[in-house]
C-alpha cells in the first residue's frame, strides 16, 4: 500500500491495535537517505527530527505511526487511529505536519488531512486549535507529545477553544446528535 498527501486511506478491516502494521507500509514509504534542510545552521535541527523519526520507527505507539514525506525532513505525514469509546473509534486519521526552522524551539504546524467532525479542528481545512499544541510548547516537547494531545482532544474535546462554535454548540446542547453527526463523519472519510 502507498500512501499518498492528501488522499483518503481506507483500512476495511481496521482495529486499533493494528494500527502498527501501517508502520511497516509508511517505513517502506520513506527512504533510508532523508533530505535535510538547506540551511546548514539547521544541522542541530534535523538530527533531532531524524532522532526523532527513528525513535517512532523503532517503537511508535500502537494508536499512530509517522513518516517523512517525499523524504523531507521538515515535512512528515501521521496517521493516527481513533480513540475507543469515542465517534472517532474505528477510524484512521491522516495528519500533516509541517516543522518550522524554529523546531523545536516553535511547535510543528498539524491540521488534519482526513475531515474530522469536531470542535477544535476546522470542517473544510484541518486547522486544529492552536492552543492544543502551543499552549505549553517547549524545546523538551516532541512529535509524540503533539499527537499525544491531538488525540486527547479527540477524547475530550477543549471547549473552552472552538474553531466550530457551531459543532460546539451542538455539543453541548444535544451531544447525540453531535456524536452520530461525528461517527458518520468518520465512516465516510477516515475507514
Amino acid at each position: 500500500m502507498e500512501l499518498k498527501r492528501g488522499s483518503p486511506t481506507v483500512f476495511a478491516d481496521f482495529i486499533p491495535h493494528s494500527i502498527s502494521r501501517l508502520a511497516s507500509h509508511q517505513r517502506q514509504a520513506t527512504s533510508a537517505t532523508l533530505h535535510p534542510p538547506a540551511n546548514p545552521q539547521h544541522s542541530s535541527m534535523a538530527r533531532r527530527l531524524t532522532k526523532e523519526l527513528a525513535e517512532f520507527e523503532k517503537s511508535s505507539p500502537d494508536w499512530c505511526t509517522v513518516s517523512a514525506v517525499d523524504d523531507d525532513l521538515m515535512h512528515w505525514n501521521a496517521m493516527l487511529a481513533g480513540p475507543e469509546n469515542t465517534p472517532y473509534s474505528g477510524g484512521v486519521f491522516n495528519l500533516d505536519l509541517q516543522f518550522p526552522s524554529e523546531y523545536p524551539f516553535k511547535a510543528p504546524k498539524v491540521r488534519f488531512l482526513t475531515r474530522v467532525y469536531h470542535p477544535n479542528v476546522k470542517s473544510q481545512s484541518g486547522e486544529i486549535c492552536a492552543d492544543v499544541i502551543n499552549e505549553n510548547w517547549g524545546p523538551t516537547l516532541n512529535v509524540l507529545h503533539c499527537l499525544t494531545a491531538i488525540k486527547q482532544i479527540l477524547e475530550q474535546p477543549d471547549m473552552d477553544n472552538p474553531l466550530e462554535p457551531e459543532i460546539a454548540k451542538q455539543m453541548h446542547e444535544n451531544k447525540a446528535d453531535f456524536e452520530k453527526t461525528a461517527e458518520d463523519w468518520t465512516k465516510q472519510y477516515a475507514s
